[in-house]
């Protein structure tokens, strides 16, 4: 169940840098998650005993760290510990979990200053019965010339798929490059991101995480040779 509003207050709390972190440098190439352990959007039958994340650069120790969050907001991990002979991996270990879905929230920074913060989703076992009967998200906006829609089977927290719809002048736009950002509004965890497949007559298809309940935004950033434009939706998704 979601704990009441001082629950997130103090997760957020927990989330934040410690006072003596440094200024962090967007301006230089983040690192990029190379393989997460486990995955993104798996299932498992049987709880994992750590969190294991592979970065394409040596990390700063200080400054990185991950975050296993329940759906009951939760934070399970062990603080975690860079590893690896590059000094390029992340791991923080776990209790035994029970049944659920269960964001990881990560933050890697360089030693020059590089940052990256993303989150993503796995299961344990089963999930339960949805706390709200679950509705099909259908939203759809226009924007610069376009017409955009955004479909999910369901509005909850799980690995789901979007279909995005495209026209123009009443006409489908194949030939896009369709990109998709989300993240909570109620919680800094980092954003999700993925590229949409086209699957013709203006359709295009991607699976993206969606890691927390309450206010859930995804941002829908559409680029043709002639114009780019940007959507973006908000729904109440739940556990």
């Amino acid at each position: 169940m979601i704990r009441p509003w001082i629950g997130l207050t103090l997760l957020a709390l927990t989330l934040q840098p410690a006072p003596h972190t440094i200024a962090l440098d967007r301006s230089v190439a983040a690192p990029v998650l190379l393989r997460a352990n486990p995955p993104s959007g798996t299932a498992l039958r049987q709880s994992p005993r750590t969190v294991d994340l592979l970065f394409s650069t040596p990390l700063d120790a200080r400054r990185s760290f991950v975050s296993v969050i329940s759906d009951a907001m939760d934070l399970l991990n062990s603080p975690a510990t860079v590893t690896g002979r590059s000094h390029d991996e992340l791991r923080a270990a776990l209790p035994k979990l029970l049944a659920g879905p269960y964001a990881v929230v990560w933050t890697a920074v360089t030693p020059s200053g590089a940052v990256a913060h993303r989150s993503y989703l796995f299961t344990v076992g089963s999930l339960g019965p949805p706390l709200l009967p679950n509705r099909p998200v259908d939203l759809t906006q226009q924007v610069d010339g376009f017409s955009v829609t955004l479909r999910a089977p369901s509005d909850r927290v799980a690995h789901q798929t979007y279909t995005i719809m495209v026209g123009a002048g009443g006409r489908p736009v194949d030939g896009a490059r369709v990109e998709l950002t989300g993240r909570s509004l109620d919680m800094d965890m980092g954003e999700t991101e993925t590229t949409a497949h086209a699957a013709g007559h203006g359709r295009y298809v991607a699976t993206m995480d969606v890691v927390m309940a309450l206010d859930w935004q995804v941002t829908v950033t559409i680029r043709t040779s002639r114009r780019a434009a940007r959507a973006v939706f908000t729904y109440m998704a739940h556990y």
